[in-house]
């Protein structure tokens, strides 16, 4: 069963004059197909505890671990999708061959074949078909994001790390992406922690949401929405799904001012 578990984490930006805390304490544990979403003011370090998980940072305490293996290990080991909010792909390659490019890079986990399988199914589950010859100049934001994605799910990772992944799309495109997104997550099972500013896109995606202090962050809140198990466009306009955002953005408010007192 994949499961993270994260305990206890620290972290501080030290240079020759200062130093700066940004985490001061961060645990969590992520089981086999659930989505968590880091929700906290600009600044608050939501980005930095992703890093710290996918071992590019190192954090200054405490412990990671992803299905009991220490994620520096892990990360060599490619058990860590990782997809940031620019799409972030080589211009002059192609769709499908930015697809593959994890898994034809350092440790080889899976044969050629197997890639080019996955690929194409990841490519008929983003709804690329027909593109996979097409260079990312060619795509539309929406589509290019599609394609980060899949190339970050292609080698079937233990944990899904996304970090803003919408956050540079206009609304309409952000708004089919999510729901399109919620639909691949369910289908794939792979463990999620998404970072994100928009509170809507936390509540519909998230199993649980986890709302951070100003810096340095700690948790201040965990809210569980417990919507419909099957998402679309119309739970947007839902009652509960409205006051669970509601819920979510009066904490954030309400730390935010009283950090400024």
């Amino acid at each position: 069963m994949n499961k993270t578990v994260i305990e206890n984490i620290r972290h501080a930006f030290v240079n020759k004059r200062d130093s700066l805390e940004v985490i001061r304490k961060f645990s969590i544990s992520v089981n086999e197909g659930e989505t968590i979403a880091i929700l906290g003011p600009s600044g608050c370090g939501k980005s930095t505890i992703l890093r710290c998980i996918a071992s590019l940072i190192k954090p200054l305490s405490g412990s990671i671990t992803i299905n009991n293996i220490p994620s520096t290990i892990a990360i060599k080991k490619k058990m860590i999708g990782f997809a940031f909010q620019e799409a972030a792909l080589l211009e002059w390659e192609t769709v499908v061959n930015n697809i593959l490019l994890p898994g034809k890079i350092g440790l080889h986990t899976k044969t050629i074949a197997e890639l080019e399988k996955k690929s194409e199914e990841l490519i008929s589950l983003m709804g690329l078909t027909g593109f996979e010859c097409f260079y990312p100049s060619q795509l539309s934001g929406g589509m290019k994001q599609r394609v980060a994605l899949a190339r970050a799910l292609l080698l079937e990772p233990s944990l899904l790390l996304l970090d803003e992944p919408f956050g540079s799309l206009d609304l309409l495109t952000r708004s089919n992406l999510i729901v399109e997104f919620s639909k691949i997550m369910s289908v794939n099972k792979i463990p999620t922690i998404i970072v994100t500013h928009s509170v809507e896109e936390a509540v519909f995606l998230a199993d649980k949401v986890l709302i951070l202090s100003p810096r340095p962050c700690s948790i201040i809140a965990e809210i569980s929405p417990e919507l419909v198990e099957e998402k679309s466009f119309k739970m947007f306009d839902d009652a509960a799904f409205i006051t669970k955002v509601a819920e979510c953005r009066k904490i954030l408010l309400e730390s935010w001012n009283n950090d400024k007192n």
